[in-house]
């Protein structure tokens, strides 16, 4: 998912010198001063609390210019740009308005569904970290409830879902030592991608345990290197291209082609290699800096280990980052003035609040990155088998069915990780098994793109009862039971109707809606149907959808609820194998028609291992292996 830079802020540094900004906080309606009101500069560690008369004075190193923010529990919070101008002190007055529309900590909990459930789930995933960053278990949202959601329908546009927050959203972030106050300005999921934005205090977490504190210092620092300001930094100061970054420019691929996973096949001609000092930048004279980006550049950050989820042999991230206007402001310091110029992907588009660092941050010059691997993504045992897991989902042409007739199925596979189809299972195995799990009928049939299709032809002595239809690949089977699809299969006495009391409705998920508008004509000999299905997203956006479609003659087939549906399967997508998961992966994966058996010998004097030449039909396919110490063979793969 793309997600825009989230912090919006302006901090332009000029020359720095100690200064200091001081002033007074007072309500607004009466005058009155507001003791114990919080001061900061946006995005920094640096603030302070009013004193009994509402005064505040702030000093440091600051740039020309700085975000200044106040805040009281109950007001509405104000912010003020804040511009030096070579002078060493200013002194500002804010004035805060009472917020009319504050509701209590009950009447904000009552409002607590489980739609807002499923929407802070989102909300958290977009905000905090991703669901794999082992540092999403180490930061926390203390005052969730203050945070509530809308669907906003936008005329001509895309709907999105809009999250406000009537009090500050504070954050306790254990991963890198900040305690952290945030007020929210605007946060919005689409289909296709999500920003945020909004004032923040960081206060940096104190800890008697040295180990405590030391694993803060060395994430922070880690969590700087390859970042978007590393990255700025890197292009301003022109440092050797071999050193923390390799640039790309991409090109679009041919249009009688695609762009594959090989890296070393698309160099030089879908991925240009490019130095950092052929990227155009120009003083703005205020200390501000602008780069021009024209297209997309492709960023791999060579001192990150990581999984190999885009190019088959490339072990770091990779980034994408556009510049929509063709060029993108920045600090000396390497910070995005406007994050609405920048849209990232890839590796920085991961980087949530539980990874961003105040801007005040400094990192030490000894710090050498080799000296920490810093785990950013989930890669324990568990996890990477969870990465190979695939499940079976099947649909049938009817509810039920009678002995003799053909049941049709149609499906497709799901993946925990799509990236990897490719390389998994090419064949299903579908069994119908009784009640006592005594299987009466076996099938194999090939997975095509992912997709499923056949049929079983049912024995005319077949007893009617209720069965079950169960599916499975090879591969699966080193996992958990629940990677395998199990499903009610009935089959009635002949001439048997069953009856339904009401029409039984569609109906699906909140995520998915599905539209259907028909019109019907009649020919000599049939009726024909005109049929327009539109898939709808959450937010009544147009979406692309892939379903099996079934049609049956009301008159032959009562509508009866079967089966699973394929948005229930699709929950399985967001079930994990437990920490404790082990497996020897002893059944492999089949790329075809497999074949088992074992070898025995003529003499005493052959050995258990030996070729074997296995030929399907008249030489359309064959191939050789071997047999292992016990004389076993299994092969897999024939067309």
């Amino acid at each position: 998912m793309k997600i825009l830079f989230f912090i919006l802020f302006l901090f332009a540094f000029g020359d720095i010198t100690a200064q200091t900004v001081s002033g007074l906080v007072l309500e607004k309606d009466s005058g009155l001063p507001l003791p114990f009101a919080n001061v900061f500069v946006n995005n920094t560690t640096q603030g302070i609390a009013t004193d009994a008369e509402g005064k505040f004075s702030i000093s440091g190193d600051f740039p020309s210019q700085i975000e200044l923010v106040a805040s009281f529990v109950g007001y509405v919070t104000e912010v003020k740009m804040i511009s030096f101008e070579g002078k060493s002190e200013v002194k500002v007055t804010f004035e805060l308005s009472f917020n009319e529309s504050n509701l209590t900590e009950i009447e904000l909990k009552a409002k607590r569904d489980k739609s807002w459930e499923r929407n802070l789930k989102t909300f958290e995933e977009v905000f905090l970290a991703l669901p794999d960053d082992p540092y999403k278990s180490q930061i926390e949202i203390l005052n969730p409830w203050v945070i509530d959601f809308e669907k906003v329908k936008v005329k001509n546009g895309k709907n999105y879902l809009k999250a406000s927050a009537q009090e500050p959203i504070h954050i306790l972030n254990d991963a890198l030592g900040y305690d952290i106050t945030y007020y929210l300005e605007d946060f919005r999921v689409l289909r296709d991608g999500s920003r945020f934005y909004g004032q923040v205090f960081y206060e940096a977490m104190e800890s008697n345990s040295l180990a405590t504190s030391s694993r803060w210092k060395e994430a922070r620092q880690a969590n700087y290197y390859g970042s978007l300001k590393h990255l700025n930094q890197s292009i301003l100061l022109n440092t050797p291209d071999s050193s923390d970054f390799a640039l790309f420019k991409t090109k679009p691929a041919p249009i009688d082609g695609f762009r594959s996973n090989d890296f070393l096949q698309e160099l030089n001609k879908t991925i240009i290699p490019i130095r950092k000092d052929s990227i155009l930048r120009r003083p703005l004279g205020d200390g501000t800096f602008r780069i021009f980006l024209q297209g997309t550049l492709e960023v791999h950050h060579l001192k990150k280990e990581w999984t190999n989820d885009y190019y088959t042999t490339i072990y770091h991230p990779i980034s994408w980052v556009q510049a929509p206007e063709g060029f993108y402001d920045v600090d000396r310091n390497g910070v995005l003035l406007n994050p609405t110029q920048l849209v990232l992907s890839g590796y920085l588009g991961r980087r949530r609040v539980a990874r961003a660092l105040p801007l005040d941050f400094v990192p030490t010059t000894d710090f050498e990155i080799e000296e920490l691997i810093a785990d950013e993504v989930i890669m324990s045992r568990s996890s990477q088998l969870n990465r190979l897991r695939e499940k079976v989902w099947l649909t049938l042409s009817k509810p039920y069915f009678y002995p003799g007739e053909t049941a049709w199925i149609g499906g497709q596979m799901l993946y925990q990780d799509a990236f990897l189809a490719d390389s998994l299972s090419r064949v299903v195995h579908v069994d119908l098994i009784t009640e006592d799990s005594g299987i009466i009928q076996s099938a194999t049939f090939p997975i095509q793109q992912g997709k499923i299709s056949g049929a079983l032809v049912l024995p005319k002595e077949m007893k009617p009862g209720d069965y079950v239809i169960r599916a499975y690949t090879h591969w699966n089977r080193n996992f958990l039971m629940d990677d395998q699809f199990l499903a009610p299969f009935v089959v009635m006495e002949e001439g048997y109707i069953p009856e339904m009391e009401k029409e039984a409705l569609e109906v699906f998920s909140d995520a998915i809606m599905v539209k259907a508008e028909y019109t019907l004509s009649d020919s000599l000999n049939y009726r024909v149907m005109d049929l327009q299905l539109d898939f709808l997203d959450e937010f009544e956006n147009p979406i692309e959808g892939q379903f099996v479609l079934t049609i049956s003659d009301a008159d032959q087939a009562i509508g009866l609820k079967q089966g699973i549906r394929l948005e229930e399967a699709m929950e399985w997508l967001d079930s994990e194998l437990p920490e404790t998961f082990r497996s020897s992966l002893n059944y492999p994966i089949e790329y075809g028609i497999s074949l088992k058996g074992k070898f025995t010998p003529d003499n005493n004097r052959q050995g258990l291992v030996h070729p074997i030449t296995i030929v399907r039909g008249d030489l359309e396919d064959f191939g050789q292996i071997m047999t292992d110490s016990s004389g076993h063979f299994w092969a897999t793969g024939l067309n």
